[in-house]
């Protein structure tokens, strides 16, 4: 075998390797973003709070509050909540914040410079 050919096998499993690794990194890391999702979704779907009433407050209209709730999906089967969820977090579509009335994104990218700063201190 000559050097030429023994350089080529070499790169050519560096490549596989690479690959390989860029592979299994890449599934970890969908894996992880989904498995966050599937957790931020379900904690705010079994705290006691209700979603709607903590926007609207206690003494809004039965009306308002049933037209907010099918606003915010709220009326779909789990599964479609769900999915829509996924959908605009992938999006970049975090929705609206109950503190500010801002959309999350906004918040986030106000918030993320002095957050990285302190990081990393």
């Amino acid at each position: 075998m000559s050097t030429i050919e023994n350089e080529s096998g070499r790169g050519s499993a560096r490549a596989v390797a690479l690959a390989s690794s860029l592979g299994r990194f890449l599934v970890i890391a969908v894996t992880t973003y989904l498995g966050l999702l599937a957790v931020t979704f379900f904690i705010g779907r079994v705290i006691p709070i209700d979603p709607v009433l903590a926007v609207l407050g206690d003494r809004a209209p039965a009306n308002v509050v049933e037209r907010t709730r099918r606003e915010m999906g709220l009326d779909l089967p789990l599964i479609e909540q769900f999915y829509i969820y996924v959908k605009h977090a992938l999006s970049g579509d975090f929705g609206i914040s109950v503190l500010t009335t801002n959309p999350v994104m906004t918040d986030i990218r106000r918030a993320l410079p002095a957050t990285t700063e302190l990081a990393t201190l």
